[in-house]
């Protein structure tokens, strides 16, 4: 009967304290738990803020991709527009040229005609002959008044065309300028985007750090108070040890009543089972 009573007053005696220490550790726990949470949703909305940047940079990268291609398309054309007006620039020098040859040829040839009409007059022997060779210079004359107007209006053609590439020159620079600027306005707003994301970045981390460091500190807790629930447990089992060493004491006696047993052993009862708590002696 004695040993039955010893049994239930230890597993009375443990899960008090167990009861005492539990809802301190429940407690810690839910704070932690609401800790974290809190910080979740904190790393949750910087994360899509992160997300949302990086994609509007990698839309930005598109868009300036785009653009550097679009400038070195105008810049070839403008060089290919820059290359005929030197090709019909030199051209238009080669005509004036020929115009200028043609004039001294031409000047040539009238002297030469008033030359032979003087000759016809003075010689009429040789008169036919040189009719004949007047009328073909007269044609030849023709020929290259002709091919000098057809030279003329080439050259006027030319000088409009040269304006018209150099109004599509001006052009092209304006869209290159312009284009360039829009670049520009890019890459800044990207630069302002990357700033932003840098900074998202750093307060992500810095949550997650102090989350951690947090984490840490309840973590140390919990050994302290786990360290201390064995510190009482091993007294408690000392004290269960010195309870049945004193209740064998009891029953090895002889010449004791059974009154006198039951009484002592109520006295130990009572002694071990005031305590408030069990790192208490005798409350």
């Amino acid at each position: 009967m004695a040993e039955a009573s010893n049994g239930r007053t230890s597993k009375v005696k443990k899960a008090v304290v167990e009861e005492k220490l539990e809802p301190k550790n429940k407690g810690k726990a839910s704070n932690a738990q609401s800790s974290n949470g809190a910080q979740g949703s904190d790393n949750r909305e910087l994360k899509r803020t992160i997300e949302d940047l990086v994609g509007k940079i990698n839309t930005l990268n598109v868009d300036i991709e785009a653009s550097q291609k679009l400038i070195e398309k105008m810049t070839r054309e403008k060089n290919k527009v820059g290359e005929e007006i030197t090709k019909q620039q030199k051209k238009k020098t080669e005509t004036g040229t020929e115009i200028e040859e043609l004039d001294l040829k031409k000047g040539e040839l009238v002297g030469k005609k008033g030359k032979l009409g003087e000759d016809i007059r003075n010689l009429d022997l040789q008169k036919e002959e040189l009719v004949k060779e007047k009328r073909k210079l007269r044609q030849d004359i023709e020929n290259l008044d002709l091919k000098k107007k057809e030279l003329v209006d080439e050259n006027r053609k030319l000088g409009e065309d040269i304006t018209e590439l150099e109004k599509k020159e001006i052009m092209t620079q304006t869209e290159i300028a312009t284009l360039n600027k829009a670049e520009t306005e890019l890459v800044v707003k990207k630069g302002n985007f990357a700033k932003e994301l840098d900074e998202k970045i750093k307060m992500r981390f810095d949550n997650l750090e102090k989350g951690k460091q947090e984490v840490v500190e309840e973590n140390q807790e919990l050994i302290k108070d786990k360290r201390k629930l064995a510190k009482d447990n091993e007294k408690l089992r000392k004290d269960n040890e010195k309870l049945k060493k004193d209740k064998e004491e009891l029953v090895g006696q002889e010449g004791k009543t059974r009154e006198e047993m039951q009484k002592r052993y109520d006295k130990l009862q009572d002694k071990y089972d005031g305590r408030c708590c069990s790192c208490c002696s005798i409350c």
